[in-house]
């Protein structure tokens, strides 16, 4: 390529003339023109819209660059500020762009949105105002000044704005949405209803709405249209993860747990590291018995939330099920160390040393104590302390009885508390149930036929139950659940009735201030009560009764062919522990011949072989003297399974509730270790009340040797398994008709006692 000459060179085309006088001009290109200001705003408005935020912003500074007093590019980078987490730059920015276009209403909705999230209310709500009186039949502003009314505490006038601009255009999706958030903040909660389904009607798909009206309809039990609600917002916004969170809540609670589950990985598919969503699939993995799964899961959320207390308190439950007691103390401790309130988790460490008897009983008396600190504010306590009931004379009037519980239906302590209430005399008693727990079934609708009123608490918070037992004037609250699952604690500890009392459920102390009395069996050493915040209440028998299905055919049982003998409990898992096996292997050591048959009826069973197995193996217990029984569905099928053993044997240190009832029932004779507590207390208290005190040890050594005994005497086993049930059958322990006056007996002198301490 020939060389150019230089500007002062003779021109290359021969003119004579010099470079920059002849032909330079035309070869030159001409100076770029500079792109116009509004092709700048657009790009940086397509950017902007694209989600483009540094390129948005260098479109923008380019016209300011220009232009320093620019509205528009003032007010989009202002934007711009505001989304990238610059609160002050984007407030400076916002302000210049209306000071400049005062009457710009979007400038003004805008920067009005800017102050309420800096928190600045006041000046907020006076910008919308502005905007408003700019320009009355704009909706935004109105939207907006609902919104911040709403922050600020100022509900009539977030419901005015918001109701002034459904007037304005009945079909704006955003003012039914805000107005259902409002109504719902004040718990009007079928206006909420009203307003979110409004809103899904002017916008189909509305996936804030369709959540939102779920998890109304969730708290309200209407469990399968939340569940729809859910998958509709799925299906409308299926890159957010909030759906899937609460679509994989409603269908546990519907006990449709893998499809929770399901959800639940949809949901971490979307955001894989949305800590909710672990949280989630750690729940349902737990219900469906996936311990190792549910673990990991918590761990995962911890780890993505270090502060995430529910995630901690229900890692705490899975390590429990899986008897790492020491682990799951520390995790229930750690979720109460991030949340001094978190109720749920305190009851569960109380339930845990309860469980596991691992510490004093003066120390878990102090944990127990403490637990209503965490439920209730110090206002709410004192107020509990100093509420007064107005004594109603007697004249003959039937005392009004409350039982709040969780157990209404299939369940453990239903075998004990409905025989005594077929026989409560309703010429003294009017009898209300309060179930904390939706329950189904024919069992269930035996509960509620009992009673004069059923009232179910599920949907109602503590303060709003406590309320309604108030109002129904209940003489004696009664508790059957504790610090048990789904246990509702929190209302006794708001005082809701002249007297309060615990039983059957729990069999340690609530801890509460405002429980007054705990009912106990006769045989409860007095030294117990030093264990019990509550004032002990013993009746003159068993502390419960026991309905034996009649129906269950006579034993089956017969001596092994082999000689085998076999020592069995059909404990949860988890009961089975150190002291346990230590216990019975001794057992196994004196008794060649034996080997051990285990069944746990919850779903965790197998994954919790191997820790007894190697517990079993350090107390030099070979694997194949241990069976364990596949889990057996069906009552009928459980029971029959004690045709095979040749002697039930107790857990230490908590002794067997219903299986001691169950196992003796079936002829099984049952051998237990007394312990120094109540609940270890549980296994002697049954057998004095059939009168066989000769199988309740005071010693390991004793206890073995009652098991060697009965073991070799095949002859007395077999003479025990043809009487034992009649002999059962007739004593204290299944006899309601006695259990129930003697109860009556104990509320009335209760009450009594109250009547004459407000007359003092």
């Amino acid at each position: 390529m020939t060389n150019m000459p230089g500007r002062n060179d003779p021109c290359f085309c021969g003119s004579g003339k010099k470079y920059k006088q002849c032909c330079f001009p035309a070869v030159m290109p001409e100076e770029p023109q500079p792109v116009s200001l509004d092709l700048l705003l657009r790009q940086g408005q397509i950017h902007h819209q694209a989600g483009h935020f540094k390129d948005a912003a260098d479109s923008y500074r380019a016209i300011l660059a220009r232009n320093p007093d620019h509205p528009d590019a003032l007010h989009y980078l202002g934007v711009v500020a505001s989304q990238t987490g610059q609160p002050e730059l984007a407030l400076r920015l916002m302000q210049r762009s209306s000071e400049l276009q005062p009457h710009n209403v979007g400038y003004l909705c805008n920067l009005a949105l800017v102050l309420q999230n800096r928190g600045q209310l006041s000046e907020s709500i006076q910008t919308y105002q502005r905007a408003i009186a700019i320009d009355p039949q704009a909706t935004a502003p109105l939207l907006g000044l609902g919104a911040a009314s709403s922050r600020a505490g100022q509900t009539p006038e977030a419901m005015a704005s918001l109701q002034r601009a459904l007037v304005l255009q009945p079909d704006l999706p955003e003012a039914h949405f805000d107005l259902g958030n409002l109504l719902q903040s004040q718990d009007r909660l079928d206006e909420a209803i009203a307003s979110y389904r409004q809103a899904v009607r002017c916008r189909p798909g509305y996936a804030d709405a369709l959540n939102n009206l779920g998890t109304i309809l969730r708290s309200q039990g209407s469990l399968e249209e939340a569940i729809q609600c859910y998958r509709e917002a799925v299906q409308a916004r299926p890159n957010r993860p909030d759906p899937y969170f609460n679509l994989a809540i409603a269908l546990q609670e519907r006990r449709h747990c893998e499809d929770a589950a399901q959800a639940c990985r949809a949901g971490l598919l979307v955001a894989p590291d949305s800590p909710e969503l672990h949280f989630n699939l750690g729940n349902a993995l737990y219900v469906l018995g996936d311990l190792d799964g549910a673990e990991a899961a918590f761990r995962r959320a911890i780890a993505l939330r270090p502060g995430y207390a529910e995630a901690y308190g229900n890692l705490g439950t899975t390590l429990q099920e899986q008897g790492r007691m020491p682990q799951a103390a520390a995790a229930y401790e750690k979720a109460i160390a991030l949340k001094p309130d978190y109720a749920s988790a305190f009851s569960n460490l109380i339930y845990l040393h309860a469980f596991a008897w691992d510490i004093p009983p003066e120390e878990q008396l102090r944990i127990a104590s403490k637990w209503e600190c965490a439920a209730l504010t110090p206002e709410q306590r004192a107020e509990a302390r100093e509420r007064q009931f107005p004594l109603v004379p007697r004249h003959h009037r039937r005392l009004r009885l409350g039982i709040v519980s969780a157990e209404l239906g299939d369940h453990a302590v239903a075998e004990f508390l409905q025989p005594v209430l077929e026989r409560l005399d309703r010429a003294r008693f009017h009898l209300t149930l309060y179930p904390t727990i939706q329950r189904s079934g024919p069992r269930a609708e035996q509960f509620k036929a009992l009673a004069d009123q059923y009232t179910s608490l599920v949907p109602l918070a503590d303060g709003q139950a406590a309320a309604q037992i108030r109002a129904d004037q209940i003489d004696i609250l009664l508790d059957t659940s504790g610090h048990t699952d789904r246990g509702r604690l929190g209302i006794f500890a708001r005082r809701c009735a002249p007297v309060q009392c615990s039983w059957i459920g729990f069999w340690a102390s609530t801890g509460l201030t405002e429980m007054d009395y705990v009912l106990a069996g006769s045989t409860l050493p007095q030294a117990f009560d030093a264990h019990f915040r509550e004032t002990v209440w013993r009746l003159p028998f068993p502390a419960n009764i026991y309905r034996g299905d009649p129906t269950l055919p006579p034993s089956q049982w017969r001596p092994a062919d082999d000689g085998t003998v076999w020592l069995g409990s059909f404990n949860k898992y988890s009961k089975i522990r150190e002291a346990s096996i230590a216990l019975w292997a001794h057992c196994l050591h004196r008794l060649p011949e034996a080997k051990l048959l285990f069944e746990d009826r919850t779903p965790f069973d197998l994954q919790l072989h191997p820790r007894i197995i190697v517990e079993f193996a350090r107390q030099g217990i070979a694997c194949d003297r241990l069976e364990f029984s596949p889990h057996n569905p069906g009552w009928r099928n459980h029971m029959q399974l004690y045709d095979r053993l040749d002697i039930a044997i107790d857990t230490l240190p908590f002794n067997s509730g219903t299986t001691a009832y169950d196992a003796l029932w079936m002829g099984v004779p049952f051998v237990t270790k007394e312990g120094d507590w109540g609940g270890g207390q549980m296994g002697s208290l049954v057998l004095h009340a059939i009168g066989r005190p000769e199988w309740i040890a005071r010693s390991p050594e004793e206890f073995t040797s009652i098991v060697t005994s009965l073991a070799r005497d095949r002859e007395h086993r077999r003479e025990i398994r043809a009487t034992q049930r009649a002999r059962m059958a007739s004593s204290l322990l299944c006899d309601a008709e006695p259990f129930a006056r003697g109860l009556e007996d104990a509320f009335d002198a209760m009450f009594d006692r109250w009547a004459a301490r407000q007359q003092e």
